[in-house]
């Protein structure tokens, strides 16, 4: 584009120019001619790679909707699907044509799971229309209902009024979702502290503080959708850390991982994802231990490796003891553990606090099952070959505290679902 738009320049300059340069002679002019002729071929090119850009992502498109009808048994005709350039929204539903339309600036600026959000929102009015064979457009219950049947995220329910600021993913937060972020924010900066004790005990409060907060919202019966994060290093498999990670994420964090594949539509390829499912609040702080514990499985490997002259080799068995002696101090900081061996670590230990939290439980596995109804377990190798490697990084996973804030994400702009 930088070339075409300089030619055109030249161009411009040249043509302006021209009764001057027919005195020159006639070589200006073939330059005028070479310039016209490279300038029309990349004006082609560029119209050819946006015509197959346009063509494969519909492509996708098609096959997404196929993916979700079949995940989700729905018995839906497949309409027209067309990419266009929509102002004011992210997507429509046209009933009369039986078309989907999608903002190409939603594909070309955000990652494929907004896409993915918004066509299912678009196919919850189709299920609507044509499954329930109600003549509704709105957001009422019966879209609402077509939501939780397909398992959308709460923020691409939103009705147009309510997404009129955000972008997509983003919902706006409550007063007491603020103070609570803030709250983690000032124990985790004492985390900093040099005192072992003074650390561990601001990060046993962090995960209080998390906890007291979603029995206080299951006791309320607040109506908080859940909400994803998606975790993705733009690679074709799944590393043997990066499942114990995950492991550890759904242990004790409030959360549910899920391993899934998602369309890349700059590279034009598919890539291994992890998807990061809960409460917005328990996404936010899964999330930053996530990445919190993939940046300091590189930092202490470097370390370890430059003091002990260890081979490349010793490196996964160093990230596994790392990992395994972090997941044992959560284990040891626990005080209540679930039917299913999840551990929490509460401030109250109480016969009510064991049954709200088999509440939440079943409630986020509920949301998880209508998401991916076909969902099936999957087992993670955690053998190691260096022995020594292993233990010291155990030793020093049972000393790592987590010790940074919680840092806000993006902006609120967002653009309309229809």
């Amino acid at each position: 584009f930088r070339r075409f738009r300089k030619l055109h320049e030249e161009l411009v300059l040249i043509s302006d120019t021209h009764a001057i340069y027919e005195k020159r002679g006639i070589s200006k002019f073939r330059r005028f001619r070479k310039l016209h002729e490279e300038l029309v071929l990349i004006s082609d090119t560029h119209f050819d790679r946006n015509h197959e850009s346009l063509r494969v992502w519909s492509a996708q498109l098609y096959a997404d909707f196929d993916d979700i009808c079949y995940q989700h048994r729905l018995k839906l005709r497949k309409p027209v699907i067309r990419i266009l350039d929509l102002k004011g929204s992210w997507g429509s539903w046209d009933p009369n044509t039986r078309a989907i339309t999608i903002s190409r600036n939603l594909i070309e600026s955000y990652s494929w799971d907004a896409v993915l959000e918004v066509l299912k929102h678009e196919i919850a009015h189709m299920i609507v229309n044509e499954q329930m064979d109600i003549p509704d457009h709105t957001h009422g219950d019966h879209f609402k209902q077509a939501c939780h049947q397909i398992g959308i995220a709460g923020w691409a329910q939103a009705s147009e009024s309510d997404m009129a600021s955000r972008v997509p993913g983003e919902t706006s937060r409550s007063e007491d979702q603020n103070r609570l972020i803030k709250k983690a924010e000032k124990l985790l900066a004492l985390a900093q502290s040099s005192n072992e004790n003074e650390a561990l005990l601001a990060m046993q409060k962090v995960r209080e503080l998390y906890s007291r907060y979603n029995l206080d919202r299951i006791k309320g019966s607040h109506s908080d959708s859940f909400s994803y994060s998606v975790i993705n290093h733009k690679k074709k498999k799944i590393s043997q850390h990066q499942s114990y990670i995950a492991s550890i994420l759904t242990s004790h964090f409030f959360v549910e991982v899920v391993y899934s594949q998602q369309y890349d539509a700059k590279d034009q390829c598919s890539y291994k994802v992890l998807e990061i499912i809960g409460a917005r609040e328990n996404v936010s702080i899964a999330e930053y231990v996530y990445h919190f514990l993939t940046n300091n499985l590189a930092s202490l490997w470097h370390s370890y490796q430059k003091e002990y002259q260890k081979p490349g080799s010793a490196k996964r068995s160093y990230y596994l003891g790392i990992l395994k002696g972090f997941d044992q101090k959560l284990q040891k900081q626990a005080t209540v553990t679930s039917q299913d061996g999840k551990k929490w670590s509460v401030a109250n230990n109480s016969s009510e606090t064991t049954a709200l939290i088999a509440l939440a439980d079943q409630e986020l596995s509920k949301f998880v099952q209508y998401r991916y109804p076909r969902l099936k377990t999957r087992s993670f190798n955690t053998t190691y070959r260096d022995q020594s490697s292993f233990y010291q990084g155990e030793k020093d996973g049972r000393n790592l505290v987590l010790n940074k804030a919680v840092e806000e994400r993006g902006s609120n702009r967002v653009h309309l679902i229809t």
